[in-house]
């Protein structure tokens, strides 16, 4: 461009921006972003900002990310809902997540109203902490806010109870997912498990594990060992044998849990 005389403006950066993000170049990403005013004399905007944190949390830089979405109302600029869904994203895949569920309640305080994606991200940090009580606090502001939650977000929620083994709870999920009729998924049903192992409730877990064919699911090897697990546990050592022969029919390859 610079040949023909033209100079790139906001909309060309950050669709270059853009583009190392989905390729994985979040340095690169980074780099343009800062030399956009030298060298383009471009001012980068609200979108720029916002591919460049998403590049940083492809890449797990969390740190990185948090400090553009930190540096936006210094340069006048009043960061988006995108913008936070991004950098939550990057504090919950770097392991941060209670930091994701800061920027989440950050959102109500300066009046960003969250979208299905935030609700995700708010969900999955609360996953990755165990904190199913506030998992299902926000699926009731979704419900609040209009939003219908997904599958996956129901799995996040159910995934939060099977850390601390709350299998009526995830049941409860589960169903609900089934009568709204979404696509369970592996998740789902691998959640409700596995809560059911923690809370040694064997037999449900078996149920679960028998229900999947019935949804176009074939289960697998997290399945199988959480319900291995769960016999083991309960000291019923012949089913977890008939299930560990199973596993050996299937295609599922067995590991060191199994």
């Amino acid at each position: 461009m610079h040949n023909m005389g033209l100079s790139p403006n906001d909309f060309c950066c950050n669709a270059v921006i853009s583009a190392c993000d989905k390729s994985g170049k979040w340095q690169l990403a980074l780099h343009l972003l800062r030399s956009m005013a030298d060298d383009f004399s471009a001012v980068p905007n609200e979108m720029c900002f916002n591919s460049a944190i998403s590049a940083c949390s492809r890449a797990g830089r969390w740190q990185t990310a948090l400090g553009l979405l930190e540096e936006l109302p210094f340069l006048r600029m009043t960061p988006t809902v995108m913008n936070y869904n991004s950098a939550m994203s990057a504090c919950e895949k770097g392991g941060e997540w209670q930091l994701a569920l800061h920027l989440f309640h950050a959102m109500s305080t300066l009046q960003v109203a969250p979208t299905e994606i935030s609700y995700g991200a708010a969900l999955s940090a609360a996953a990755a902490g165990g904190q199913w009580q506030l998992a299902l606090q926000l699926l009731a502001l979704m419900s609040k806010d209009g939003i219908a939650p997904n599958q996956i977000i129901c799995s996040a929620a159910m995934s939060a109870c099977a850390c601390d083994a709350q299998w009526e709870v995830a049941l409860e999920l589960l169903q609900g997912v089934l009568r709204r009729q979404l696509a369970a998924d592996h998740v789902c049903f691998n959640a409700a498990i596995t809560a059911c192992e923690k809370a040694d409730q064997w037999q449900t877990g078996l149920a679960l594990l028998g229900q999947m064919p019935m949804h176009k699911l074939q289960p697998d090897l997290i399945s199988y060992n959480a319900a291995i697990s769960s016999c083991k546990r309960s000291g019923e050592w012949a089913l977890a044998a008939t299930l560990l022969a199973l596993i050996q029919e299937t295609n599922v390859m067995p590991d060191e849990i199994s």
